[in-house]
């Protein structure tokens, strides 16, 4: 909004003041709230990665343990659990196969 014509304390100027205020200070909000998002969102994928990682070495685990290449005991007792796991999930799916 051009105000250059109107006197400085004419309606027109003081619309002209508060929409350019009005419009600072929207854009203002506007840079935080996607500065925080791309932040958000660093961290979300940060920890995504993270996760991925311990699930990869997870997998590794079981198999050098399956193998005989690794024997510790509370790594064996996992092992096992995740082999009656992935069996329920064997039984599960069997039942839920159409015909």
């Amino acid at each position: 909004m051009d105000n250059r014509d109107s006197p400085p304390d004419s309606p027109k100027a003081a619309i002209g003041g508060f929409v350019e205020r009005l419009r600072t200070r929207t854009e203002s909000t506007v840079m935080e709230t996607a500065k925080a998002s791309r932040r958000k969102i660093d961290q979300h994928q940060a920890q995504k990665d993270l996760d991925r990682l311990y699930w990869k070495l997870g997998k590794e685990i079981v198999e050098l343990v399956r193998a005989g290449e690794i024997n510790h005991p509370g790594a064996r007792h996992r092992v096992e659990r995740i082999d009656a796991q992935l069996e329920r999930v064997a039984s599960v799916r069997d039942r839920v196969k159409p015909d």
